[in-house]
């Protein structure tokens, strides 16, 4: 019985271990590729561009300034007019 919880032990620290790692290099590598990338943004009613990042994305989305029309991408509030009308627009 001894052996057991030796082996035991043993494998949960092993595991904990793993995971502290994994852990830490996620947050030394920020858990993204796209950390500081920024997104163009075209407001529908006052036709203004204006760039976000995800920073910015989550915090609007969080506090719910974001309308997700049906058959639409999300739309954002308007850097410029204060609509929430600025969906995603990909500069060719």
């Amino acid at each position: 019985m001894g052996r057991k919880k030796t082996i035991l032990t043993v494998v949960v620290v092993v595991l904990l271990s793993a995971a502290a790692v994994r852990f830490v290099a996620l947050g030394r590598r920020g858990g993204s590729s796209d950390i500081g990338k920024t997104y163009t943004y075209m407001c529908g009613a006052c036709e203004a561009q204006f760039e976000m990042d995800d920073a910015a994305i989550r915090k609007h989305e969080r506090a719910g300034r974001v309308k997700t029309p049906p058959n639409e991408y999300k739309q954002y509030p308007c850097a410029e007019c204060g609509e929430i009308a600025a969906y995603y627009h990909e500069v060719l």
